[in-house]
């Protein structure tokens, strides 16, 4: 077979697909919803035809966010969906989002068995060199998980390193979010901190807030706004305008966007309180409270019922005594459980990072280290893994791929475009195997892989698969007059009988490919 002729796409036409993936995440939370499901179904069809992985990730990532924040009866079926397609495609920023995502539905119903352990995959993964747009998504994913069992100070972490991703993202569509989701959460915890007594400690975190934010759409701007001020007037640092501005901003405010004019109400009820006008306190407490009681969480309901004990107090000094001991009492317990969640979650991280670097220096030692493949070691250990646990109908299949006429490559480009040649050679050929799959260098320009549980036929499209990859790389962004093409040699096998001659079969296959010509794919019968 001629993988010369593999039909080839521009780089840039993938980039496309990926940002156009990127923006339908945010149209499926706004009214355009069935619109976007449209495209991405579309588009979903697209990446299939062309086998564009990290396109059909991002698209499964938009249907994740679009059932969660649609259709939560199908949330954990989407989730999941998008965690095993992120498995199988190696696609550690997609499959960090996913982990985030699903933590954050474990937080919500209360179902904490799975949450320590995905987010902290979850925050590991980040490290892996990625997409940045992806990386910042799965920050933002894994910010709302922790935000989800009130640990701020994670989720706060987490929206500035995705912020200071932003320079490095070709689009800039996370920037109003970071922006947002952070505003919002500094308000929930400085009304934590006040509940609790902290008013210092409460002040200090509301005002730190300085990032400015261009050019973002008018809803979620009214809403950053929202947070912004709700958050001064809460905890009495706001001016007479600024509380002025707030009131006001309700009148901008969908009747439909509840936390929004909730935390107006609950802010607003605070300051009424501090001026000691009673009825205007009790009327923001309560239309503060009807929101919460309707859409909020536990926490959200509880703090806005104990603003409400507040007033209550207020007008009943001596009836409200034992009422304002148990709320504070009940507050004061919550946030202890908090605290000690806190330190879980410091811990879980710090220990999955410690068993990572210990994986890490164990990987190293069988890996090649300027590709990142598996070397001839991790090969071995393969195929003896193999002979121990392949069932005797299992198909197991090996592929060779050699760079025609690399040492040309070398004498007229030099040593350093060769390497780069090698790189990317190494990333076409891990992009279309499994995870479970091992891609390794033999040395040189030699490569190969090893397939288990795949029938002939896949294995055969796996082959062509890296041709057309090959065949679209841009090589002249490397070095102009730069042409790449590689030879495939194929070998399959049942059970292990003949697994000790996969090799030499595959290598036979791939000689006979490079006597025939260049960017061929032959199999060994």
């Amino acid at each position: 077979m001629d993988l010369a002729r593999s039909e080839t796409v521009p780089p840039s036409t993938r980039r496309a697909a990926v940002l156009t993936a990127f923006h339908l995440v945010q149209d499926v939370q706004t009214p355009a919803v069935e619109c976007a499901r449209g495209q991405i179904a579309e588009l979903l069809h697209e990446a299939d035809t062309h086998g564009w992985s990290d396109v059909t990730t991002t698209l499964l990532y938009a249907l994740a966010v679009d059932a969660d924040a649609n259709r939560p009866a199908q949330a954990h079926a989407a989730v999941d969906a998008l965690v095993q397609r992120a498995e199988r495609d190696c696609d550690s920023a997609m499959l960090a989002a996913g982990l985030g995502m699903r933590a954050e539905l474990s937080a919500r119903s209360g179902t904490l068995s799975s949450f320590g352990p995905d987010v902290s995959r979850a925050m590991l993964l980040l490290d892996v060199p990625a997409d940045p747009l992806a990386v910042a998504s799965a920050m933002i994913c894994i910010a709302l998980a922790y935000e989800a069992l009130n640990l701020w100070e994670l989720g706060i972490e987490l929206y500035s390193r995705a912020e200071a991703l932003l320079p490095l993202c070709d689009d800039q569509i996370l920037a109003p979010v970071t922006g947002l989701n952070r505003a919002q959460a500094r308000f929930w915890w400085t009304a934590a901190l006040i509940e609790v007594g902290q008013g210092d400690a409460a002040v200090t975190v509301a005002t730190q807030e300085t990032s400015v934010f261009h050019e973002l759409p008018a809803s979620w701007e009214d809403e950053l706004v929202t947070s912004r001020l709700a958050q001064l007037v809460l905890c009495g640092q706001a001016t007479t305008g600024q509380v002025i501005e707030l009131a006001g901003l309700l009148d901008r405010l969908a009747l439909t966007n509840w936390l929004a004019r909730a935390q107006i109400h609950l802010a607003l009820a605070h300051h009424s309180l501090r001026l000691d006008d009673r009825p205007a306190a009790r009327r923001e407490s309560e239309l503060a409270l009807d929101l919460c009681l309707a859409h909020g969480t536990t926490d959200q309901r509880l703090f806005a019922l104990w603003t409400a004990q507040l007033v209550d107090q207020v007008e009943h000094p001596a009836g409200g005594l034992a009422v304002a001991a148990y709320a504070r009492a009940l507050a004061e317990q919550r946030w202890q459980e908090r605290m000690g969640r806190l330190a879980v979650a410091y811990d879980q991280v710090s220990g999955a990072r410690l068993r990572g670097e210990h994986d890490y220096l164990v990987r190293r030692t069988m890996e090649d280290p300027l590709t990142g493949l598996g070397n001839r070691r991790a090969l071995d250990e393969r195929l003896d893994y193999l002979r121990a646990t392949l069932g005797a109908h299992e198909p197991v299949s090996m592929l060779v791929v050699d760079v025609d006429r690399f040492k040309r490559v070398n004498d007229i480009f030099g040593h350093e475009v060769g390497d780069q040649v090698l790189r990317a050679i190494a990333h076409a050929l891990a992009a279309v195997l499994r995870p479970e799959d091992l891609a390794f260098r033999f040395g040189g320009d030699e490569f190969g892989a090893v397939i288990a549980g795949a029938p002939p036929h896949v294995v055969q499209a796996r082959a062509e698969q890296i041709g057309q990859l090959v065949n679209a790389e841009d090589w002249a962004d490397i070095r102009p007059d730069l042409k790449v093409s590689v030879s495939v040699g194929a070998a399959s096998a049942i059970g292990i009988e003949d697994i000790d001659s996969l090799y030499a079969r595959a290598d036979h296959a791939l000689y006979a490919a490079k006597s025939d010509g260049q960017g061929l794919l032959r199999i060994a019968l």
